[in-house]
């Protein structure tokens, strides 16, 4: 048989196991809507920590002094703001629709400059004092409930973003988790009275940092993980690499 012969039925058998594996990998799957779902995931999120929160510790003290529109117009804008990051992440994991990496790094940069101006405007509507004596103490409370409030949400973002797909999920993750902590934000800014330059910078904005931070970590270790699992299943050169 002559040796071109050989290298066309070579062709044809690595084709046909292409085909096979791909048809052994075929699953039922479900759209992935990250618009949609994300305005009723946002908006239950924010009611939800509202919800839980307002019982227990009451809205700000100043909340008379601010009114409603300096109260709730704050509190939904940022809102409004991390719902356009998290779908501006979870479009960054829709193979062929993905919104450039320099609007997303920018749109983050963006909503931390707005949260912090947010603090600034609501700071010139009512400019409580903390005590001399509970400063370290009121920075160090307000640090952890931006944590404890953003960590939650970070997971409830993976859970979103389960069905997507990226070459590189740690800017996905980094984006939304922005868009995720000004949300929580939004919640605790309505609890916490003190809104002073000094505060909001030792504590608000570090706590907002640091889950940050977590939610691109974590995304590293999955990734890490995901490729050790491939090596181990085929090597690099096995056309069952599964995202």
């Amino acid at each position: 048989m002559p040796k071109e012969a050989y290298e066309d039925a070579g062709k044809r058998r690595s084709l046909a196991d292409l085909q096979d594996e791909l048809a052994a990998d075929l699953r039922p799957v479900r759209r992935f809507h990250p618009g949609r779902l994300t305005a009723w995931v946002v908006a239950l999120g924010f009611g939800l920590g509202l919800g839980i929160l307002w019982p227990m510790m009451g809205l700000r003290g100043d909340a008379v002094t601010l009114g409603p529109l300096w109260l709730w117009g704050p509190a939904i804008f940022g809102v409004a703001l991390g719902a356009v990051l998290i779908v501006l992440a979870l479009r960054q994991l829709v193979p062929g629709n993905l919104p450039p990496t320099s609007l997303l790094i920018g749109g983050a940069l963006v909503g931390f400059v707005l949260c912090a101006l947010i603090y600034v405007a609501v700071y010139s509507q009512s400019q409580t004092p903390i005590p001399s004596d509970k400063v370290w103490q009121v920075a160090l409370f307000c640090l952890g409930m931006e944590i404890c409030l953003g960590l939650p949400a970070v997971l409830l973002f993976f859970w979103l973003a389960r069905r997507g797909f990226t070459a590189n999920p740690v800017l996905p993750a980094v984006v939304g988790a922005a868009g995720v902590v000004l949300v929580a934000d939004s919640v605790w800014r309505m609890m916490c009275k003190f809104s002073e330059p000094a505060h909001v910078i030792s504590s608000h904005l570090p706590g907002m940092a640091v889950v940050v931070l977590a939610a691109g970590l974590l995304a590293h270790l999955w990734d890490r993980r995901r490729l050790r699992g491939q090596l181990r299943a085929g090597g690099l050169g096995s056309f069952r690499q599964r995202p």
